[in-house]
């Protein structure tokens, strides 16, 4: 070269040494001069669009291999490379086109055969893609990363043990592959071998702390095992290195989406679409983070267009039946469940919930089964134990409920048990002496229906103290056997052992008949009900309270809570003073109603103690399924309770009376949603009682 006074070659081979040490900028400064002198010179060209694509701008890269290419068509290197790109472009049958041209030019190119298989499993093609590599390796069994990338497609074939074998080759060639280590660490985390994947994995990443998808899939891993800050980390350290990995970027996404942050991780994966909108698993990914957000409609079409791509894809079938459901459309969301079965029989996820599918359609035997399947799928699988235990609760079988029940301490987004640091009350019998601490741990209607056990706990000789919700402290200081009260922010109390009160039933009997069911076991304050009562107004009319929504923030709150139009009926029926008991927001539904039509008490009913002194004035309380209901049986009061076709599992099946409230009486839908035909039940029932 005539400025530099070293020849092409010398230039050429300057430039190539300083890539290979990462000195890139030079590297590029020098292959930029050859191409002043020589625009189509081939090594200057491809060289330089090798050192593009490493640094990412494969469009340059590939404009810079076409422009060598046009110089040396046949250069199986160029043609390997160029493959490369278009891979990186997500230009799959292309790319194969390109590798097939660089294999024509040399049948025995092991690099070519091993970016084949590369392209072929990006394409899904498992099969042909090990054939590939297995042709690489015939011709150079010592190719490390061939072994590695072998293993990687047997793994998406579900071989794990010719995987392992396959990874292990790969590591003892060359123990510092980075991407070796990755794979393997995958598939210790598809065993189930957790701590030996997380090793796996931080031995990738201390020989490459950049590796952006290791910290994704070790991301993924610490999600999988409810380890969510952590895998949060993870996921958020791989996007500030590969903002532009669509892997990453899912990974990202789904993560945020089990954190139920749901518009950040609908960002995450429309980021991954942006870099390629025809990616299945973002928009899969997308689909879940649009249910999340209760926008259904939006989440079936994103999952109805990554199975329009690709329709073998089990996990998303059973993602979409789910969505489905939530659509009250439980009949397709069988069918989607059942397409996800046949390609993967033994997918756990699509097993439990096809087993919820069963049990709204009132198919319960069907719907055990299922669980039963999904149980045996994968044991340690918390949401297919809990949906079993609930299922078994709402047939009437208390025994294995109650036991599969405790699995809604690993159900993600994983709950923190109140107090851990003291002992857990297990139900050993001997707490006489002892000080225990009974804490509610769900909605307001639980403690109500549980707190019954505190009696039974304090007969064993315990000091029994309960911690509440607010609203619930004044009342339930008059369960019997209670020494003291005190509110979820209060100050803790000394104690020796904590229990959740859901936890406790199991430690009394799993027969029915052992149901502690005596009623009243809450009461109302004197002074209280003397006032209500001259609240209320006297007279002939039937005094009736009524709820009819449940908290719209709960899951399920749509399925149990009627609109209050629906009960006009009900409430034009003549003879009776009516009561709105509904408060929080719902409590405004009465002004659609005709005025005078119920006195709204809500400003009034401060907490739960207010709303029982005016349950003890009233002749009736009609409810749906919420805590009015719950308050309603446990202070013994005549209540009517009108339940969906599935209901809570407190409530049971096929049955008009309560194992658990005598004083209760349950109106059921006869079909799902069908609350025309229970309000017309209740309203043929209360002109009954005015005749």
């Amino acid at each position: 070269m005539e400025r530099t006074g070293a020849s092409l070659g010398e230039v050429l081979q300057q430039a190539y040494s300083a890539q290979l040490g990462g000195r890139l900028a030079e590297a590029e400064r020098l292959y930029k001069l050859v191409l002043r002198t020589l625009p189509a010179q081939f090594d200057a060209l491809h060289l330089l669009g090798v050192l593009e694509a490493g640094r990412g701008n494969n469009a340059a890269a590939l404009r810079l291999i076409d422009r060598a290419l046009k110089a040396n068509p046949r250069s199986p290197e160029a043609l390997n490379n160029r493959s490369n790109v278009l891979q990186a472009l997500r230009r799959y049958d292309e790319a194969l086109a390109s590798c097939d041209l660089a294999l024509a030019a040399r049948p025995g190119f092991a690099q070519a055969l091993n970016n084949r298989g590369n392209i072929l499993h990006d394409l899904r093609r498992y099969d042909e893609a090990v054939a590939s590599y297995e042709k690489a390796l015939g011709i150079r069994p010592d190719y490390a990363k061939a072994h590695a990338n072998r293993a990687n497609a047997l793994r998406d074939l579900r071989r794990y043990d010719e995987a392992l074998a396959s990874c292990d080759r790969a590591l003892a060639l060359d123990p510092e592959l980075a991407e070796a280590l990755n794979t393997r660490a995958n598939l210790l985390h598809d065993l189930k071998r957790y701590q030996e994947a997380i090793a796996c994995f931080d031995r990738a990443l201390a020989i490459k702390p950049d590796y952006a998808v290791a910290l994704a899939n070790r991301g993924n891993l610490l999600r999988d095992i409810g380890r969510y800050d952590e895998a949060l980390a993870c996921c958020e350290r791989a996007v500030a290195l590969r903002p532009d990995s669509v892997e990453v970027l899912n990974a990202y996404g789904t993560v945020l989406c089990q954190l139920e942050r749901h518009d950040e991780a609908l960002a995450a994966h429309d980021a991954a679409l942006r870099i390629d909108p025809e990616d299945a698993d973002a928009l899969s990914g997308r689909g879940n983070a649009l249910r999340g957000a209760k926008r259904y409609e939006e989440a079936l079409a994103s999952s109805d267009r990554a199975l329009a791509i690709r329709p073998d894809l089990a996990e998303v079938l059973s993602i979409r039946g789910t969505i489905l459901r939530d659509l009250d459309r439980h009949e397709d969301a069988l069918a989607s469940y059942d397409q996800a079965l046949a390609i993967h029989p033994d997918l756990a996820e699509a097993l439990s919930n096809r087993g919820l599918a069963l049990q709204e359609l009132g198919r319960f035997e069907e719907a055990l089964a299922s669980h039963a399947r999904a149980v045996a799928a994968k044991p340690d699988l918390p949401q297919a134990n809990f949906n079993e235990g609930l299922c078994r609760l709402l047939v009437g079988d208390l025994k294995r409920g109650w036991e599969q029940y405790e699995w809604r301490w690993k159900v993600p987004p994983l709950r923190p048990l109140r107090h851990a640091a003291k002992p857990l009350w297990q139900g050993e019998p001997d707490i006489a002496g002892k000080t225990i601490l009974l804490h509610a741990e769900q909605g307001l209607g639980d403690a109500i229906h549980f707190c019954r056990y505190a009696t039974l706990v304090h007969a064993r000789g315990a000091t029994v103290f309960l911690e509440l919700q607010a609203p619930l402290k004044s009342l339930l200081a008059s369960v019997r056997g209670v020494a003291r009260v005190t509110g979820r922010d209060d100050p803790s109390p000394d104690f020796d052992v904590h229990a959740p009160l859901l936890g406790v039933p199991r430690f009394f009997g799993a027969s029915w008949q052992q149901i502690p069911a005596d009623v009243p076991y809450l009461s109302a304050e004197p002074a209280a009900i003397a006032r209500w009562r001259e609240k209320l107004h006297a007279g002939p009319d039937l005094k009736v309270g009524f709820a009819w929504s449940g908290n719209p923030k709960q899951g399920g709150d749509r399925k149990r809570s009627i609109p209050i139009e629906r009960l006009l009926p009900m409430l034009s029926v003549p003879g009776i003073r009516w009561y709105g008991l509904q408060v929080g927001e719902r409590a405004a539904d009465l002004a659609r109603l005709p005025p005078g039509m119920v006195t709204d008490l809500s400003p009034e009913l401060s907490d739960f103690a207010e709303t029982a002194a005016v349950m003890a004035n009233l002749d009736l309380v009609i409810s749906v399924d919420t805590a009015v209901a719950h308050l309603a049986g446990a202070l013994g009061r005549p209540g009517w309770i009108m339940l969906a076709f599935v209901p809570a599992w407190q409530w049971l099946l096929d049955r008009e009376d309560s194992p658990w409230y005598p004083t209760l009486r349950l109106f059921r839908q006869p079909r799902p949603g069908d609350w025309e035909s229970v309000v017309a039940r209740v309203t043929a029932e209360l002109e009954r009682l005015r005749r």
